[in-house]
This record gives C-alpha cells, structure tokens and sequence, in this order.
C-alpha cells in the first residue's frame, strides 16, 4: 500500500551500498596497527635508550620487587594454613612475657609444661602467633622469645660438652609443634638443625650483649665522675 511505502521510507535502510557494521573497529585496528609502531616496539626503544646504570638500577628494583612480592606469598600461606587448621591463636594472656634470663625459673617452668597441659597448649597458641616469614626465622622468634643467650649458652641439643640436654624438655617439643603448625612443609630435622645452630651461637651472643652492657656501664660511671669534678 502507498501509506506503508511512504512511513517506511522514514526510515534508513541497508543495502549494499551502506557500510558494514564492523567497518568502524575494523578501520581503528588498521589504523592503529599502521601507524608504525607498537607498544611491544616502543618499549624496547625505551629499553635501549637507557644507560647500563639506568638498566641496572630498574633491574635491581625489579629484583626487589619480586623478592618482596614472594615474602607476601609466604605470609599469605602462613595465614591461610592457620584459617584452614581451624587452630585457634586468641591467647588470653601470654605464657611467657619476657624471655627467661636464669636458668633455675626456665627449668621450674619447663616441669610446669609437663605437668599441665593446659599450660602446654596456651604456651603452643602463644608460640604460633610469633609467626616468620620461613621456618628458620620462626624458630629463631620462638627461641627468642623463651630465653636470654644467658640460659641459652647452658645447653646444646644433645647436651654434648658437658651441657644440659635441650631435646629432652618439654619446651622442646612445644617449639617443633608450634613451627611445624605453622611451616607443614618443614620437616622436624629442619626445625632441629636451626635449633642446634641457635644454641651454638649463644655464647657469642651473650659475650656481645655483656660487652655492650659493660660499655654502656663504663659511658655511665665516666659521666657521673665528670659532674662530680665539675661540682
């Protein structure tokens, strides 16, 4: 009917001479793609434009990008293994507050563990939520967090050298527990050896830490002399 040709020629229509729908993006893309260059050849253009002082410093900081970015994966572990274990951390108040510094308190609290499990397990929770990046670190927090070089230097792990037998505590066992709750991959030697080696270097610790507390006595009494003259 003539009503219905003149209301459709209202409205465009698409034949062959109309271009196709995907003529825009396929002329961008063209576009685009020949106009010389890439962001893959634009970067190394960059990339050689650089001095070796400039390329070296970028890689060193790519290298401690990375370095990071894998301490944050370890972290990341940790917490979603802790999650996992539905292990609880919440300590209603801490076992030990300070590290022990006499070895009679750290024996009598020792014979308290194996005694009272309650105490054991308040003591684990404590000991887990000192965390590490790694299990060598994490066992060193843990040994830390326990004793002072002072109580330290008394033992080794199989008491050899006429020192006391560290593998026989009850805070032993404590130690392997909470870093393996943490670290399942690290195996118990593992933990052991960072142990041993731990134990070992106490000495020279506490050597180092009298030392600093002898010249920080010898800065003190220097002082209190010089007023003295001076009043």
């Amino acid at each position: 009917p003539a009503h219905r040709q003149r209301n459709d020629s209202r409205f465009p229509t698409f034949g062959s001479e109309s271009p196709p729908l995907t003529h825009g993006r396929t002329e961008a893309h063209t576009s685009w793609s020949d106009g010389g260059s890439t962001p893959r050849s634009t970067a190394s253009a960059a990339v050689r434009a650089l001095k070796p002082a400039e390329f070296e410093q970028i890689m060193k900081l790519l290298h401690t990008i990375d370095m990071r970015v894998e301490q944050q994966g370890r972290q990341l572990d940790v917490i979603s293994r802790r999650l996992s274990s539905g292990f609880t951390y919440a300590v209603r108040s801490e076992v030990v507050t300070r590290p022990f510094n006499e070895v009679s308190a750290f024996e009598e609290f020792d014979s308290q563990l194996g005694m009272n499990e309650g105490l054991k397990t308040r003591l684990l929770q404590q000991l887990c939520g000192l965390g590490g990046v790694a299990a060598p670190p994490a066992t060193r927090n843990v040994l830390e967090a326990l004793m002072t070089p002072k109580v330290a230097v008394n033992y080794s792990w199989l008491g050899q050298k006429g020192k006391k037998k560290f593998c026989s505590l009850n805070v032993a066992d404590v130690i392997l527990r909470a870093v393996k709750q943490n670290f399942s991959e690290s195996t118990q030697c593992d933990v052991i050896n960072v142990v041993k080696v731990w134990l070992r270097h106490s000495a020279e610790k506490l050597k180092k830490e009298e030392a600093k507390a002898a010249k920080v006595l010898h800065i003190g009494t220097t002082e209190d002399s010089h007023s003295s003259e001076e009043q």
